[in-house]
């Protein structure tokens, strides 16, 4: 990716923001308004920043070959109305998420490191994040088949050495390791090629 456009590089510059500032969130919102049929309150700024986003996966080739495996951490969210304790919802989530499960990440847009350290370093950084207990997940991506672009070089947190996935990719859950203080690392492939959305 080379001579972008001064407002793709304010659109990673945008997403790429401390976790604290949540810029990134307001053009996640923009991504479910126009895929997902949603209704946000949005501002123009991150709706240009997230077509902005999305023109990079149009103008721009894959250049993330040199990295193998990629990583994404999350936190283990509660989505249904039940209370469960931290060690029932991580229970729940590796129950739901066995090997040869299909799946698609919530997010559109999302990303993933370069880096293992990096990835669980900044899930710790998450608001969501409260104590070693939280209920915590490491997505080891070993084989991808659809675009996917290296950032860092224009992210202000170069460090975290993010790289970008956009569209509704499936993945397959081939491995799943469980260690102590809820955390779990499933290995997966991609199986699919969506592309991006047209």
């Amino acid at each position: 990716m080379n001579n972008l456009s001064k407002d793709e590089e304010k659109a990673i510059q945008y997403w790429t923001s401390p976790s604290k500032n949540r810029l990134y969130r307001e053009i996640k919102k923009a991504c479910k308004n126009k895929y997902s049929n949603a209704s946000h309150d949005v501002k123009q700024i991150y709706i240009d920043c997230f077509n902005s986003l999305e023109n990079l996966f149009i103008k721009y080739e894959d250049n993330t070959a040199p990295y193998k495996v990629i990583y994404r951490a999350d936190i283990i969210e509660n989505k249904d109305n039940k209370k469960l304790l931290d060690d029932e919802l991580f229970a729940q989530f590796c129950d739901n998420h066995r090997k040869g499960k299909i799946f698609k990440f919530d997010d559109m847009i999302c990303s993933f490191s370069s880096c293992k350290n990096q990835a669980n370093k900044i899930l710790t950084q998450n608001d969501k994040y409260r104590s070693k207990k939280t209920p915590k997940v490491l997505f080891i991506l070993e084989k991808r088949i659809s675009k996917y672009l290296y950032i860092a070089d224009y992210s202000q947190l170069p460090e975290e050495k993010e790289i970008l996935s956009f569209g509704r990719k499936s993945f397959k859950i081939v491995g799943q390791e469980v260690f102590e203080n809820n955390y779990v690392e499933f290995s997966i492939i991609e199986i699919e090629k969506r592309g991006y959305p047209r």
